[in-house]
């Protein structure tokens, strides 16, 4: 069903939706490239503008050590350190701590305070929690700001996915506290204000997928998103022609195991329906 919005003096048409950030508009799907450092490797902003990308992902991990935050905030934010004029979202970080650490135990710890971390070249520890990722990826001046979890490989037993589940959970909700912090603090305005993503997890287990799922509806956030749940595919998804919130049979929808990317959204600035079917190759489709 093709879904048409009107949003401010701008009028939207796309089967998918899309986004409305501070820095331009995304229509879905959209294939961000990996600017892991605040660059795309071999190429520069004038090349992606050239080949019309919408918007680029950073990540919150690496650029705390690398160019570091200090770097960026003098640099004025990653828009100006990087000469991006689109969106950048950047990701938490827990999924690069947590590979980290599944590497090899000594190079940190996961508990329900955060994420502690040391890679072998860096020189100090690093210390990574909700409070802290969302205060690290509003100075740099994300468009979208996406909440730190838990992650957990698919087949690990069903206690690590419900601690993980929990955990999660419990990060959300005081990412969320500190988001809202950032917003007063700062004073933004509804129009320059990023949007704030969950992620649920859950691994293979629909009843743990759907118990994160439902958490993240009560607690409120612009859009919930997983990647990569499981290995068994299924179906296209129901979808929902407004940003309202979902029904029970459009949740358990969302949350069934796949292999590829599901989305869904509540936000007043997002037009986007369930949907899925996108191919799990293309891992930079959001």
């Amino acid at each position: 069903m093709e879904q048409s919005t009107t949003s401010d003096n701008l009028e939207v048409t796309n089967p998918y939706g899309s986004l409305k950030l501070p820095y331009g508009q995304v229509s879905m799907p959209v294939f961000m490239p990996d600017a892991t450092l605040g660059v795309v490797r071999a190429v520069d902003a004038t090349d992606l503008l050239d080949c019309q990308v919408q918007a680029v992902v950073m990540n919150t991990f690496h650029l705390m050590q690398r160019p570091g935050s200090s770097t960026i905030h003098a640099l004025g934010g990653l828009h100006r350190m990087s000469a991006w004029p689109r969106p950048i979202v950047t990701d938490s970080g827990g999924f690069q701590a947590y590979s980290l650490i599944q590497q090899n135990p000594k190079f940190g710890t996961i508990n329900d305070d955060g994420i502690t971390f040391k890679p072998e070249s860096a020189e100090r520890k690093f210390h990574l929690t909700p409070e802290k990722t969302i205060q690290l990826q509003m100075s740099y001046g994300a468009d979208v700001v996406i909440c730190l979890d838990e992650c957990t490989h698919v087949d690990a037993s069903y206690e690590m996915q419900e601690t993980s589940v929990k955990r999660t959970i419990a990060w959300a909700r005081r990412c969320k506290k500190e988001f809202l912090h950032q917003v007063n603090q700062k004073r933004l305005p509804p129009e320059q204000r990023p949007l704030l993503f969950a992620v649920i997890q859950g691994g293979g287990s629909l009843e743990l997928r759907k118990r994160c799922a439902d958490e993240l509806l009560e607690i409120g956030f612009d859009v919930a998103w997983r990647i990569n749940g499981s290995r068994t595919p299924t179906s296209t998804m129901t979808s929902t022609s407004s940003p309202t919130p979902l029904s029970p049979a459009t949740v358990t929808a969302c949350v069934a195991p796949i292999t590829h990317l599901d989305i869904y959204t509540t936000s007043s600035r997002s037009t986007i329906p369930c949907f899925s079917g996108l191919p799990p190759s293309i891992t930079c489709v959001l």
